[in-house]
């Protein structure tokens, strides 16, 4: 653990209300220039900023008093990520003479600054709580903004592209303020997160907050449309339930909760409870044809394989039922970086998530995310990256919840009454 003097920890507690602050506001970038158009280098400010400013964090977290003082082979590693990317970047504006904002390429290192940022800040600041409360909050938050205008104000819609308000939209897939697949995944993480704090030590009034919690998250998500994230609310939702059953105090609200969710997936009321399940039957978006379209592409010429191919092909192939390339994260960075590079990029990144995967439900957070990575273009999602690898942070430093898994009953007493001065709420 990482221990400075006095005013290194000022610092870092400093860092983590920046970082609670950015948690709170992330999810509303894509709808801010609706109201304040402010511009960073021809980009959405309000999008790119963020980046900035965690980037600034981990350049500080490296420094105490003016002095250089940790180095790990990590920070090496983004190093030599970023200095490869700029010259495959160079190369393809030599061998394909395209003209591209350096920001158009930022994701290639802002999930790793997010990673080794927040593992750095998350480490030392001492405020994990609050950062919690922030993911919590915002994962909520845009719950309940997607139920609201779902139910209430279907009729309104957001045009980001072109930062337009429309009012007499057709009901479609629930977005929230992100889009319905980056909305849907969002919940997720803080659906993972309640997950793992859950605790039969909690206090009643927490208990409460847990319930309502997860049946407005899991219920946000099914008007996503979104199978993947839905299947995992699942399974999320089952693993919530099988923690409660041992606390009496909770089955009347758990009861509640089933009876609730059956009513919404059950009932025949304007086909909005059977959104969900219609999505399950539909055709999946011919998602083998966009595997094989980059991988024609990649295999078409050996510079393809090198350093990827020029923007202007990948645009403009197609399959024979007219599916462009998308949907898969790896796919899209080996088109616009090369095969070698991106296997180097994912290996190190992967590297990365796993370091925070100590036990079986942080490990399954990291599938998640990988899994997530190969059915989407989440690597573009910069929300949805910040939110997720701060929570992979978390669970792996919120030691109540992530202590691992006692080998006998009697470890597993001691363990539970650990807990109980911290989990009295």
């Amino acid at each position: 653990m990482i221990q400075h003097n006095p005013k290194a920890t000022r610092t870092l507690s400093i860092q983590a209300v920046v970082i609670s602050f950015i948690t709170l506001f992330f999810p509303f970038t894509n709808i801010l220039p609706l109201f304040f158009p402010i511009q960073f280098l021809g980009k959405n400010a309000w999008l790119v900023l963020p980046i900035v400013v965690i980037a600034a964090m981990f350049v500080i977290s490296l420094f105490t008093e003016g002095k250089f003082v940790v180095f790990h082979t990590v920070d090496l590693g983004l190093l030599v990520i970023a200095v490869l990317g700029w010259l495959i970047h160079a190369a393809r504006g030599l061998a394909y003479t395209e003209s591209r904002s350096i920001l158009d390429l930022r994701y290639i290192i802002s999930s790793i600054i997010f990673l080794l940022a927040f593992k750095r800040i998350v480490e030392g600041a001492g405020n994990l709580e609050s950062i919690t409360w922030a993911v919590l909050l915002t994962c909520l938050i845009q719950a309940i903004l997607g139920i609201l205008h779902a139910h209430f104000f279907s009729y309104i819609n957001i045009n980001v592209e072109d930062l337009e308000f429309f009012f007499d939209a057709e009901r479609t897939r629930e977005g929230g303020t992100l889009g319905a697949s980056i909305y849907a995944n969002f919940i997720v993480c803080g659906m993972f997160l309640l997950v793992a704090r859950k605790s039969n030590l909690s206090s009643i009034r927490y208990a409460v907050f847990e319930n309502v919690a997860i049946l407005a998250m899991l219920y946000a998500i099914t008007l996503s449309g979104s199978r993947y994230p839905m299947i995992c609310a699942f399974l999320l939702t089952c693993i919530f339930l099988s923690k409660s059953l041992s606390n009496w105090r909770q089955m009347a609200a758990l009861f509640g909760l089933v009876a609730v969710i059956s009513y919404f997936f059950l009932a025949n009321k304007e086909g909005l409870e059977f959104h969900s399940i219609l999505r399950f039957s539909e055709d999946s978006g011919g998602r083998l044809d966009k595997l094989l379209l980059p991988l024609m592409l990649l295999s078409d010429r050996f510079i393809h394989f090198l350093i990827g191919a020029p923007s202007a092909l990948i645009e403009a192939t197609f399959s024979e039922d007219g599916l462009g390339i998308s949907d898969n994260s790896y796919m899209l960075m080996s088109l616009q970086f090369g095969t070698v590079f991106a296997i180097c990029w994912f290996t190190f990144f992967i590297h990365l998530l796993r370091r925070n995967a100590l036990n079986r439900f942080s490990f399954l957070f990291m599938i998640y995310v990988l899994v997530g990575l190969g059915l989407t273009n989440g690597i573009l999602w910069e929300p949805w990256v910040f939110v997720a690898m701060l929570v992979s942070t978390i669970i792996y430093h919120d030691a109540p919840a992530y202590r691992k898994i006692p080998a006998t009953r009697v470890e597993a007493a001691i363990h539970l009454l650990e807990e109980v001065p911290q989990r009295l709420f």
